[in-house]
């Protein structure tokens, strides 16, 4: 099977002879965003129905692995929409029944569940990061627009 470079040059060969004109730029894949400069870790706060992003403090650290699988997820978004990285959010020690959103501590065993969250997550810090969204599946249930992103990752951390 021939590389992708030979199959473009023959595609640009083949319309070149046909008369047709052709944006060699178009055929090419986007180039790829610089690597991450360290993480952020943010503090992620809310209910089942939504989740905010309170503050954010930037670590020159690489971001760890994800070592979880979860229906909750933070995606990172450039300036132009595009996702730079999917990090998944363990939210399993939170009770996100959505009938239970304001309600009291539920108390099974030894096990306890707040209907609040209140946690910490990282993920890898783009240079030409933008914004970020948290899913529950599809479900968008926060998001930092431009503005507020830049804000929290300029604010870094209060002591």
């Amino acid at each position: 099977m021939p590389s992708p470079s030979v199959g473009r040059s023959l595609i640009v060969a083949g319309l070149a002879m046909s008369g047709a004109a052709v944006a060699v730029a178009s055929l090419e894949s986007p180039p790829a965003p610089p690597a991450p400069t360290g993480h952020l870790i943010l503090q992620v706060e809310g209910d089942a129905a939504a989740l905010h992003v309170t503050r954010i403090t930037k670590k020159a650290d690489p971001c760890g692995v994800a070592r979880t699988a979860s229906h909750y997820t933070i995606v990172v978004r450039d300036a132009g929409g595009r996702e730079l990285s999917r990090t998944p959010l363990d939210l399993s020690a939170f009770d996100l029944d959505p009938a239970r959103i304001g309600g009291a501590l539920r108390v099974e065993g030894c096990v306890v569940k707040d209907p609040h969250v209140a946690t910490l997550a990282s993920v890898p810090c783009w240079p030409t990061a933008s914004s970020l969204e948290i899913l529950a599946g599809n479900v968008r249930l926060g998001e930092l627009t431009a503005a507020r992103y830049a804000q929290l990752v300029a604010a870094g951390e209060r002591r």
